[in-house]
């Protein structure tokens, strides 16, 4: 993902469409087999957290796309939760740092 990437109007509707279609796997998605589990995988979290941090860096208004992007790491984070471990360190390493700029950020 590049910073052009999000200010064409067809690739961004794409890349909101692919998030509301992973929020939903996220949500009704789970299964009982680790093996099965694609909300397990390690990398949704990393692709969706460097797709961040470039929004963040890019000067690309777009509010809505990101806010679709922070639904989805929070709802990985939930289903990722454990009473022994808390939050999994992949997002206390590489979302929880973005945060400051997301609230100072304008958009």
């Amino acid at each position: 993902m590049t910073p052009n990437d999000f200010k064409d109007s067809h690739k961004k509707h794409q890349i909101q469409a692919a998030l509301e279609v992973l929020a939903n796997v996220v949500k009704l998605g789970k299964s009982n087999d680790q093996n099965l589990d694609v909300t397990r995988s390690s990398s949704l979290p990393t692709l969706l957290i460097s797709i961040v941090r470039n929004l963040v860096k890019s000067d690309v208004n777009v509010p809505d796309l990101l806010g679709d992007l922070i639904e989805n790491i929070s709802l990985l984070c939930k289903n990722g939760f454990s009473k022994q471990v808390g939050i999994e360190s992949i997002y206390m390493k590489g979302f929880i740092p973005l945060m400051p700029n997301l609230i100072k950020d304008k958009n």
